[in-house]
């Protein structure tokens, strides 16, 4: 009789545990689907997989996380894919690996070319663009949304980066293509993957500064703002020895007093005009939003505007999936692409934020 209790309690207790995985993988689904940002959708897993790194074996973890469906598999795939959390899905690796492999196959369905991220082979694209240098004034401060550009003319950017393995896809791409976009970096990923910042910078692309950890600029001082942009510039200076006059807010969250502190430094904000929510990785009904549904709402939105300023995401794999079919699209859609520049070149190599003074930030 104690044997059968003994027994029953443990089976109890090993549910108890599914279900409070379950739960909480739940909840980080529906997080995703309410974030606001790429950040919050990102990391919506994250909690989850720290938690139970930390209060739960593989077994019990894996009867949780492999019960699910494929759109909360691709919530979860960038903390199933992280070495982090390997110890974690050790018990069921091999079907969890093979879901991802699926995952990967069924989001790209649709599209008639798309990038392994994890092979150097040609994608055979039998196109390339001609990129068209905009100068900009940016000795104001002003606002960047679609300025100077003409109809049919599009501005790639990608922030966040860089990204070791997704990154480096995108560049391969891009440099099939012949195309040039605008990289916009956290400093803190700078200073970890310099050497790739500078291959960035020998294709020719346009670097420049989108905070040092991504924070938001309305709930933090104006200090640690500036000094945001600071570091950041500064540790992209040290590993090219420029720094593109621009500078986009995290979540596009702009503030009065840091738009001065950019005009003062004769920095222009660099907003868009086209999102192309590629973080967004389920469908309000949790099936997986495909990298075609991604092309789609981004080419319906550019057809409206006739022009602009696409925002795109290089640190997450579904973006580096997706470029090549979307560049097939520009280019089949007669788009030209366009890079800004700014007017004052001295402005990339002495800026003024790095000059006035060397050891702190130009805070007012």
């Amino acid at each position: 009789m104690k044997v059968h209790i003994l027994v029953l309690g443990c089976l109890i207790f090993l549910s108890s545990c599914q279900n409070s995985t379950s739960t909480n993988l739940d909840k980080a689904v529906e997080k995703h689907l309410n974030a606001i940002n790429s950040v919050e959708a990102t990391t919506a897993c994250t909690d989850v997989f720290t938690k139970s790194l930390e209060t739960e074996d593989s077994e019990k973890f894996c009867a949780a996380l492999t019960d699910r469906a494929d759109g909360d598999f691709a919530v979860c795939e960038g903390d199933i894919r992280n070495p982090r959390f390997s110890k974690l899905i050790s018990s069921c690796r091999s079907e969890v690996l093979k879901r991802l492999l699926k995952l990967e196959s069924d989001r790209n369905k649709g599209l008639s070319v798309w990038a392994n991220v994890y092979s150097e082979k040609s994608l055979a694209l039998n196109f390339k663009f001609n990129t068209n240098v905009v100068k900009i004034d940016t000795s104001l401060g002003q606002t960047l949304v679609a300025e100077g550009l003409a109809p049919g003319q599009v501005v790639l950017t990608l922030d966040d980066g860089p990204d070791r393995v997704n990154t480096r896809s995108i560049l391969r791409t891009l440099q099939e293509a012949n195309v040039k976009a605008h990289f916009f970096q956290l400093g803190s990923r700078v200073k970890s993957n310099a050497e790739l910042v500078r291959l960035m910078a020998r294709e020719g692309h346009s670097i420049a500064n989108h905070s040092w950890n991504h924070a938001d600029f309305k709930t933090i001082g104006l200090t640690d703002a500036a000094n945001q942009i600071y570091q950041t510039h500064k540790v992209i200076f040290e590993a090219l020895g420029w720094v593109d006059p621009f500078f986009r807010f995290p979540y596009g969250s702009r503030s009065k007093d840091v738009e001065e502190v950019l005009k003062r430094n004769q920095m222009a904000s660099f907003m868009w005009n086209v999102d192309s929510n590629d973080w967004r990785k389920i469908n309000p009904d949790k099936t997986v939003r495909t990298n075609l549904q991604v092309i789609e709402d981004t080419m319906n939105q550019l057809a409206k505007r006739k022009k602009g300023i696409l925002l795109f995401h290089d640190i997450h794999q579904r973006t580096a999936e997706l470029m090549p079919e979307l560049l097939k699209r520009l280019h089949q859609g007669g788009y030209q692409i366009a890079i800004y520049e700014p007017a004052n070149t001295q402005l990339r190599t002495n800026p003024p934020i790095l000059i006035r003074n060397p050891e702190k930030p130009n805070i007012p």
